[in-house]
């Protein structure tokens, strides 16, 4: 009998493989049901990304191995665009590397900067990626509890001294993965000077920094002029509807990205090159060739909250980001009501559990849908989530 590795043995399933599952098994009873646990974009891909794509894949001389940090080019693009929406200047030819999707990176930089032990803080309820990564890394998760009252803001101040000496690492995620939560200039302020003060490393996943009502969302990268001890992820995922495109970057402080560039080196390759000609092609897309998108996960959310507030579910008000991060009714809990809302509304969403024990009592919407299904998902919770 083939013996499996203990590590993986006791790991816990990836929550969204086990709701793909939950919904499988309710499409092979015959039931259609609508999909909204998953951030994943059902508008197209940029026109002038698919007709990248196409005329580089026609050439044999893209066929091969590219540079492990990605193509110059797309590097050039990249520091060209962070400078132009966040007023920061980057090197490309070191402080920047493509990566296969920002979950690639997100998962293997820890195996970069942690030596066994070392204690790296991360948000919960949080991207589930985040404490894996570190345990995988053999660092040691400290997990931030974010609440309502503080604007699910992790509560820097609340940070016991010993913790803050211990820590190597510090995640922050805005907009939010859960709850949509932005933060601003105070947040990062605070962020960076305890950075200094107590050497720390931070890591800024920033994947949904142009899906946003409002004032576009802050970079951690531009309360760290001189790059010291920053370095942020950015995704195409979401931004450009490329989710299955695999493609995103770091950029940052120039050693720690080139320890992510040789991590990546001893494991895998850099994107397909016509993939990051079409990455080249997204960056170059201006605000008002983005003003559709945004208005349409602006339009979602807002039809969602309707339904939220129709069936009297209170929920985080979130203006940026996919998502919506919602409260489940007295006497469930967050697994309960997903199952219950899956079984009896054919509607899937995300228990809060999957971000971490702190997301206990809460579920989150993805808005991501058509308007059509979008529609037909809040007529259904709008009757009032299972009791």
């Amino acid at each position: 009998m083939a013996r499996i590795a203990q590590a993986v043995t006791a790991q816990v399933a990836y929550p969204f493989a086990t709701l793909a599952a939950k919904k499988r098994a309710m499409e092979v009873r015959g039931h259609t049901v609508i999909d909204l646990s998953i951030g994943d974009a059902s508008l197209p891909a940029p026109d002038a990304a698919v007709t990248a794509l196409r005329e580089r894949s026609l050439l044999a001389a893209h066929h091969h191995y590219s540079s492990y940090n990605g193509i110059l080019p797309l590097r050039r693009a990249i520091a060209d665009w962070i400078d132009r929406r966040f007023g920061v200047a980057i090197d490309p030819e070191r402080e920047v590397t493509a990566l296969m999707g920002s979950k690639e990176g997100l998962f293997r930089f820890p195996q970069a900067v942690l030596d066994p032990g070392d204690a790296a803080l991360h948000p919960d309820p949080g991207y589930p990626v985040y404490p894996l990564a570190i345990r995988d890394a053999g660092g040691r998760p400290v997990a931030m509890d974010l609440s309502e009252k503080n604007g699910f803001l992790p509560d820097l101040g609340a940070i016991p001294e010993k913790t803050r000496r211990d820590v190597r690492m510090i995640i922050v995620n805005f907009p939010s993965n859960p709850t949509g939560a932005t933060a601003g200039p105070a947040f990062y302020g605070e962020l960076y000077r305890m950075a200094v003060r107590y050497d720390w490393i931070v890591v800024s996943d920033n994947a949904y920094c142009e899906i946003y009502d409002g004032a576009p969302p802050r970079a951690a990268l531009e309360f760290d002029p001189k790059h010291e001890r920053t370095v942020e992820f950015f995704s195409f995922s979401k931004t450009y509807s490329m989710t299955g495109w695999r493609l995103g970057w770091a950029c940052g402080n120039a050693d720690l990205v080139q320890a992510l560039v040789k991590v990546k080196g001893l494991q895998d390759s850099a994107p397909f090159e016509p993939v990051q000609f079409a990455g080249i092609a997204a960056l170059s897309l201006s605000d008002a060739d983005l003003a559709p998108t945004r208005r349409f996960y602006a339009d979602n959310r807002a039809l969602m909250k309707k339904a939220l507030d129709a069936a009297g579910i209170p929920y985080f008000d979130a203006q940026a980001g996919f998502y919506l991060w919602a409260r489940v009714p007295a006497g469930l809990s967050a697994a309960g009501l997903t199952d219950r809302l899956l079984e009896e509304r054919r509607v899937l969403v995300t228990p809060g559990t999957a971000f971490g024990p702190n997301g206990e009592g809460w579920f989150r919407i993805a808005a991501t849908r058509h308007p059509d299904e979008m529609t037909e998902a809040a007529r259904r919770i709008s009757q009032g989530l299972p009791a």
